[in-house]
Parts: structure tokens; sequence; C-alpha cells
């Protein structure tokens, strides 16, 4: 996946947001993030930017006097921002006003594509060559299993564990199987909000609400699916919200998908850096990953693909080295089935034990995912460590009242 930019609206009538958003869906580089209604107080304005953190905002001039305070609001507290002035005209005044305000360019309404395009490609060389300093993760990782069974759940669960507590990092696990959402068992989650809830709020998320619908076990932030697929209606566009709003606030986001190639899904994989197909090494489910990897390639997605062989077992017909002939893909990891160190973890609800041998498969994806090496990966793990020593004479490290213990 390439970099991708948000964008905001404001002070834009709601036809001409309409119009936006669907010329920006076009063009592969560019979103349309949160539109404002009318045009936000300063305080509001500068929650949403440091919300949103927009690469490019668009701005209405039917009030021109709001106009330019949200300029210099975006100017002042946001200065990697990129200005757009969208209006019916503007005569040589104002232009040089809104020039000097910190506006890039001028769209007349009503929208054209092709100024629109030449636009964005002259925003597109702005930013590349001075990158926002507000940007959205590149790591962010879908896992969907080549049949139900297959373990994704499991290894999506346990790499988001690696990626906090061997990596570092603050990691954002959205569980979009809406049809099943173990997570809430596994992990023996108490009560609280899910999907359902996050969707009627996606499109006006900020840190109070976000906040409010996860569950925090440290540093990994659960958005639970709840697991009634029955009454959970997610469409592509809340699906796309969600997602941007944890690539905007987290250092890696991994997403938990059904594997039913739901319409919400397509967005979701799309801005997804790297596509994990959980598999195991029995002929139906490498018949079904097969086909898994086709649809994914019709999407245009293929070179992003790679397969986790899970529940492995050398018993099975389908030996290890011949598994890449046979789907045709890349392997990233063979998991060893493990099933007593799966059951210890279920029974306590917790991760997989990093010492055990499907818990040192899972860390080692974790690290290939984040292009760590070897070396890396032992100089993170000592730094960990010698950050943790002064837990050890200090009563601070009780676990917090209210907070899961991983």
């Amino acid at each position: 996946m390439g970099t991708s930019y948000a964008c905001l609206t404001a002070g834009l009538r709601n036809e001409n947001k309409e119009t936006l958003k669907t010329l920006l869906e076009k063009t592969a580089v560019f979103f349309l993030s949160h539109s404002c209604a009318e045009y936000p107080t300063g305080e509001e304005f500068e929650q949403i930017l440091q919300d949103r953190g927009p690469s490019v905002v668009f701005i209405g001039l039917r009030d021109l006097h709001q106009a330019f305070r949200l300029a210099l609001t975006a100017m002042s507290h946001s200065p990697g921002t990129h200005l757009v002035a969208v209006h019916e005209e503007c005569d040589k005044e104002t232009l040089i006003r809104l020039v000097r305000a910190g506006v890039h360019e001028f769209l007349r309404l009503p929208l054209a594509e092709d100024e629109l395009r030449g636009a964005l490609a002259r925003l597109s060389e702005r930013l590349r060559l001075n990158p926002p300093e507000q940007t959205y993760t590149p790591h962010v990782f879908a896992f969907l299993p080549a049949k139900p069974g297959a373990g994704s759940t499991t290894v999506a669960m346990n790499v988001s564990h690696a990626l906090v507590h061997r990596h570092g990092l603050r990691v954002a696990l959205l569980d979009f199987d809406l049809s099943c959402g173990v997570l809430d068992f596994m992990m023996k989650l108490p009560f609280g909000y899910t999907i359902q809830d996050a969707a009627q709020y996606a499109s006006r998320l900020d840190s109070t609400i976000w906040l409010k619908l996860i569950t925090q076990l440290g540093n990994l932030h659960f958005l639970r699916s709840g697991g009634n697929g029955d009454e959970i209606h997610l469409t592509p566009a809340q699906a796309q919200d969600l997602l941007n709003y944890s690539r905007r606030h987290y250092d890696a986001v991994c997403v938990d998908l059904s594997g039913e190639m739901e319409a919400f899904s397509r967005p979701i994989l799309e801005r997804c850096n790297q596509v994990i197909v959980v598999t195991s090494n029995r002929i139906a489910s490498l018949h079904l990953a097969k086909r898994k990897l086709s649809q994914l390639e019709r999407m245009g997605l293929r070179e992003r693909v790679h397969v986790v062989v899970n529940q492995y077992r050398s018993s099975r017909p389908v030996q290890s080295e011949h598994i890449r002939g046979i789907l045709n893909s890349k392997v990233l990891a063979i998991v060893p089935e493990d099933d007593g160190a799966i059951r210890t973890a279920l029974l306590s609800g917790k991760p997989v034990d990093v010492d055990s041998k499907a818990g040192a498969k899972f860390v080692s994806i974790a690290s290939r995912l984040i292009g760590k090496s070897a070396k890396e990966k032992e100089r993170t793990r000592k730094h960990l460590f010698l950050n943790r020593l002064p837990r050890f004479f200090t009563r601070k490290d009780a676990v917090r009242t209210g907070r899961h213990p991983l």
C-alpha cells in the first residue's frame, strides 16, 4: 500500500461534500476522513485537527470571515496541512488574501473532475517533498481465514500481543469478524462497547468517544465485534472511518476479518499494507486458501498477501515443503500444532506463552510484518527489559484496578 492522505471538509454544502468524496475515492491516494458541519468553532476545529490529522482541508468560502478563521487555525495548529478553497468564484483581492492565509489551491464550483485531479497532482508533489507531520501508520495488517476454524483470530491476537510486548508498539486490534467475534471469549474481556456502538459514531470520532468504545489491555486496544452478526450492520464507509481513525492514532493496526468478503471488508483490505491468509495443512483448508488468494488477486491485492499455515501437523498428507507450490504464494510462517499452549492460554484468558512452540512463531511473524531483523529484534528485547527493570523495585507496577493483566 502506498502513501495515502486524509482530507477534511468545512463550510461545504452536502451536495458538494458528496461530489468531492466520490471524486476523491477515484484516486488511490486521497480519501475523505471527516466532514465538518458548517464552520466549527475554533476549539472544535483544533480538536478535529488533532484527532483527524488531515493532510488536506477543503474550506468553503460561503462565509469568508469564517473561512479565513479556519485557515488561520489550521496554519497555527497543524502547520503541515495543505488548504484548498472551494467556491463558485473568487476575485483577485480575495485570492491574494487566501494565499497569505496559507491556501494552496482554489477549486471552482461545481467541481470538475479534471480540475480536481490537477489540484491533487500538485498537492501530491508538495506532500511528497514536504510530508505532513501527522501521518498514518504504514503498519496495517488484515488477518482472514481460508475457512472457519483455521485459527485466524488466534494468529491476529497473538501477533498483536507480540507487536506490543516485543516491539514496544501501541496497537489497535479491530474485530471485524461480525459473525463470530471470539476475541471476547479468548481474552475473557469484561463487558464493553462493540462495533455496533462504534458504527454510530464512525464519521465523528474523537479521542473522548474512542476511549469509551475500546477495551484497553495495556498498550493493546480492542474494538470488539460483539459476535452477534444478525444485529450488526456495518457499511463500507463506517468500516473505513474506523480504520482511518485507528491508523492515525496507533503504531500498528491489526484487523481480524471473517473471510466472508463482506462489502465493508474491501475498503479495509485496500488500506492494509499486508494481508495474511490463515490456513492449516489440511487438504480442504488449502483448497479454500487457494480460492481466497484468487479473490484477493482479482482485487489487485496479490502482492500484499502472505500465507500463515497454522495448526501444522506433519502427519497430514501435505508437508511444509509442498505448500508454497500448491498455493503459489509467499508463506510467511508455519505455526506448529501446539494444543497444550493454546489450551492454557484459553483457560487463563491470556496470549499464548511466547516460549512455547506456537508462541515463538507468533513473535517471529510480528517481527517479519514490521520488517525487524533478528539483530533489531534482540536490541528491542534488551531495550524493553532494561526499561522495565525499575518496576521490580517499586510497588507502582502492581496491576492497576480495572486493567487486564497481560
